[in-house]
C-alpha cells in the first residue's frame, strides 16, 4: 500500500474497503506475538499515511448501513485500530512502544472535521486510559516503560485537557497529579532512562507548559507541583536548544567532512587489506564457559524483569510523529509564561542557582527576568 500513488487505485483495489475489513479483525485481536504483532503496527503507519494523501473513504467515520437498518454508522477504520493500540498497552514492552508510537500517528497526524471531532476524543479517552492503566503496574520503580506510557497521555491531554484529566482522576486518587509529577521528573538526570530525542523533549515541554497554566489559572500558586514542572519546563527548552545547535554544527561539520572524504578516498584503498587483516586477528572468540555464564545472565534477568520492562532498543529510537506541532517553540512558550506570571514563577519558586545559571547563558533575553533573583 505504502508505493500507491494514484487515488484511482484505491478505488479499483479496494482499499478503503480491505482496511475496514482489516482493521474489525485487529480490534478483536488476541494471537499477541512480537514478530506478527509488528506487521499490523508496520501497516498501521501504512494506512495513517495512505489516508493523509488520499483522505480514505471510511478511515474516520464508518459508512450508514442501508435501510430498514437503524442509522448508526458502521465502525470505521481508525476505531478499529484504536481498540488493537489500546489493548497493546497492556502486552510485552515493544508492543507498549509501538502502541505509544500509534497514538501520535493517530492524534497528531490523521486530520478530523468538526462533525469527526468526537472520534479523535473517544480514541483519546481509551489511549489515556490504558496507557495511565498500565503505568500503574510499574509505578513502584521508575523504569523505561514510563517514557511511551507518558509521552502517550500526553498526546491526549494536550487535545482533551479536561477529560484526559477526569480519566487519570478516575482511574486513581490524584491521578492527574501522579501522572505530572512523573512526568516532570523523566526531564531530569534523576531519570535513568532519559528523553534522547528533540520530538520527545518537546512533546513533554508543551504537555508541562499547558499543565503549568492549569495549574496557575486553578490558583495553585505555591505548589510542589508547579515548582517541579517550572523547572523542568526551563530544563526542556534547555536541551532542545543545545540538541539545535549540536545538529547545526553537524551539519556544519558533514560539509567540511566532505571535502576531505574525497581527498582521503584514494588513500584508504591501499590500506584495507591490512585493515581487514588486523580487525580479524583482534576478534577473541567466546569461551563455551563465557557463553553458558551470559545465558545465565540472561536467564536470570528475564525472571526478575529487568529485561522484559525495556522492550527492543530500535522501538525506543522512534521519532514521534508530531504533526502541525512539530513547529511548536517552546522557548517562546516558556517566555511566554516567564512575562505573564514572573512575580509567581520566577520570584516565587525556589530554583536551584546552576539552573538560573544554565537558562541565562542558554537564553540572555531572560536576564530582565531574573536579574533581580540573582541579586
Amino acid at each position: 500500500m505504502q508505493y500507491i500513488a494514484d487515488s484511482n487505485i484505491i478505488i479499483q483495489l479496494k482499499i478503503s474497503e480491505l482496511l475496514v475489513a482489516w482493521s474489525n479483525l485487529i480490534a478483536n485481536w488476541h494471537a499477541w506475538d512480537e514478530m506478527e504483532d509488528l506487521s499490523i503496527f508496520k501497516c498501521i503507519k501504512v494506512a495513517v499515511n495512505l489516508n493523509k494523501k488520499f483522505a480514505l473513504k471510511n478511515f474516520v467515520v464508518g459508512q450508514l448501513p442501508s435501510p430498514p437498518a437503524p442509522p448508526v454508522p458502521q465502525p470505521s477504520i481508525i476505531e478499529g485500530i484504536g481498540l488493537f493500540v489500546s489493548e497493546a498497552f497492556s502486552q510485552y514492552p515493544s508492543a507498549v512502544w509501538r502502541a505509544s508510537s500509534c497514538v501520535h500517528m493517530l492524534l497528531q497526524v490523521t486530520s478530523y472535521s468538526f462533525e469527526e471531532e468526537d472520534v479523535k476524543k473517544s480514541l483519546a479517552f481509551s489511549f489515556s486510559q490504558a496507557a495511565f492503566s498500565r503505568f500503574k503496574e510499574t509505578k513502584s520503580k521508575p523504569c523505561s516503560l514510563w517514557k511511551p506510557l507518558f509521552l502517550g497521555i500526553s498526546s491526549c491531554y494536550l487535545h482533551f485537557p479536561d477529560a484526559v484529566e477526569k480519566i487519570l482522576e478516575t482511574i486513581e486518587h490524584e491521578g492527574f497529579t501522579v501522572w505530572v509529577s512523573a512526568l516532570a521528573f523523566i526531564l531530569t538526570d534523576k531519570f535513568q532512562h532519559k528523553l534522547s530525542t528533540e520530538s520527545e523533549i518537546k512533546l513533554t515541554g508543551m504537555t508541562l507548559a499547558k499543565v503549568i497554566e492549569r495549574l496557575l489559572t486553578e490558583g495553585k500558586q505555591s505548589s510542589t507541583l508547579l515548582r517541579d514542572c517550572f523547572t523542568s519546563l526551563i530544563e526542556a527548552s534547555i536541551r532542545v536548544k543545545e540538541m539545535q545547535a549540536e545538529e547545526e554544527d553537524e551539519d556544519e561539520d558533514g560539509d567540511e567532512d566532505e571535502d576531505e572524504d574525497e581527498d582521503e578516498d584514494d588513500n584508504d584503498e591501499d590500506f584495507e587489506d591490512d585493515d581487514d587483516t588486523d580487525s580479524e586477528d583482534n576478534e577473541i572468540e567466546e569461551t563455551e564457559e563465557e557463553f553458558l555464564e551470559r545465558c545465565a545472565k540472561v536467564a536470570t534477568a528475564l525472571e526478575n524483569g529487568s529485561i522484559v520492562e525495556e522492550g527492543n532498543l530500535e522501538d525506543q529510537e522512534q521519532d514521534i510523529e508530531l504533526g502541525t506541532m512539530e513547529e511548536f517553540d517552546l522557548l517562546s512558550s516558556l517566555l511566554s509564561l516567564i512575562q505573564r506570571y514572573h512575580g509567581i514563577l520566577v520570584q516565587g519558586q525556589p530554583l536551584p542557582p546552576q539552573l538560573i545559571s544554565s537558562i541565562l547563558n542558554t537564553f540572555p533575553e531572560c536576564i530582565m527576568y531574573f536579574q533581580q533573583r540573582k541579586q
